[in-house]
Parts: structure tokens; sequence; C-alpha cells
């Protein structure tokens, strides 16, 4: 028996079959056709331009940035050639450039591995007598312990304001060691502290 017009409902040994017109089934499939096509052209020009496309493949990039970093890092006396690498890609993303990570990276780790070697044995000499230091001071009993640990809170503050400056100082001015633990005159005193977007002083 057969119900209704389309689509056409046959019963055949109970069994249920839905015969649709071979018209209606072309054009359904050119249709979806078409709008997958257009669908797809639309994700591709998404995904390719616009500010989705500039966030995704900026993740990618730092993801890529990181990961370098650490494996770069594994060695430890190569941890400081690869805190300058990482810290010139990084500046050159925010003076709006888009340089090539990977090459970047490689050619400032090579340039700086022995300024960037030198500074982090000296960075990581002086934070192992400031840690001693402050071991020894948490050990004593005297009466003017409180003050002793002032003090020393205060270096380890500064100790860590050297740390976070030292190697951006490096790498951006090619400063060399001295330069880049002691601010001189040029970093403190004639240099202004603001840069526009080309990295200019302004």
């Amino acid at each position: 028996q057969t119900y209704g017009s389309s689509p056409h409902i046959v019963m055949n040994r109970g069994a249920v079959h839905f015969v649709f017109r071979k018209m209606d089934c072309k054009a359904f499939q050119r249709s979806f056709l078409v709008h997958s096509a257009l669908g797809q052209r639309y994700c591709m020009k998404i995904l390719q331009k616009g500010p989705l496309a500039d966030f995704l493949n900026r993740f990618m990039d730092l993801i890529l940035l990181n990961v370098l970093w650490l494996l770069s890092s594994l060695p430890v006396f190569t941890l400081g050639a690869s805190t300058c690498a990482l810290y010139e890609v990084t500046i050159h993303y925010a003076l709006h450039e888009d340089p090539p990570v990977f090459r970047t990276f490689l050619q400032t780790f090579r340039r700086c591995f022995r300024k960037a070697t030198a500074l982090f044995l000296v960075i990581f000499g002086a934070g192992l007598f400031l840690a001693a230091d402050l071991w020894c001071v948490f050990q004593w009993q005297v009466n003017f312990r409180f003050l002793i640990l002032v003090v020393m809170l205060s270096a380890a503050y500064f100790y860590l304001a050297l740390v976070t400056h030292a190697f951006p100082v490096l790498v951006y001015f090619d400063t060399g060691v001295r330069e880049s633990v002691i601010p001189d005159r040029r970093l403190c005193g004639d240099l202004p502290l603001v840069l526009d977007t080309s990295g200019q002083p302004v």
C-alpha cells in the first residue's frame, strides 16, 4: 500500500522503504554541494585573513617560541642565551613586527651566546650567594635578626629587578655584561624610558 505523495511510503512484506523522487534528490545534492563549497571558502577566508587569523597565528608563534626556549634551556648554562633570544622575538612583537620565530631565535642565540652565558653565570652566582645569606639569617638567633632580614629582603628585591632587566638590555641595546648589570649614565640618565612604535626614544 502507498500513503501520501512525497515521499512515497511503500509497504512491502513488512519493510518500510522511503522512495524519493530522483529530481528532488539531485537538486538537494547540488544545493548541498554548492553551500558546502561556499561555507568552506568562507571559513578559509576567515582563517587566512582578519583578527581571528592574526590571533591564531600569534598564538601558535608563542607556543613555538616557548618550546624553543624550553629545549634550548635544557643545558642549564645556556639559559642566558635562550632568554636573550626569547626577549629578542618578544621585543619585535612589542614593536608590531612579525619576525620569523625560528630563524630570529637561532640567530639571537648564536649572537648573544658568550655575553649572555657570562651574564647568566654572574647572576646565578649572585643568586646563590644571596640565597645562602638568607638561609643563614633565618638560622641565626640574634636580637637584630629582623634588621638583617629587612636588609637581605631589600637586596633580594633589587636582585630580582636586576634579573628582569639585564637580559632585555643586553639583547636590545647590544651592550656588554657590565652595562647590562650596572645601569650607567646611558641607561639611567640620558636614555628615555619611553619608546615609540618604531623603537625610537620619544
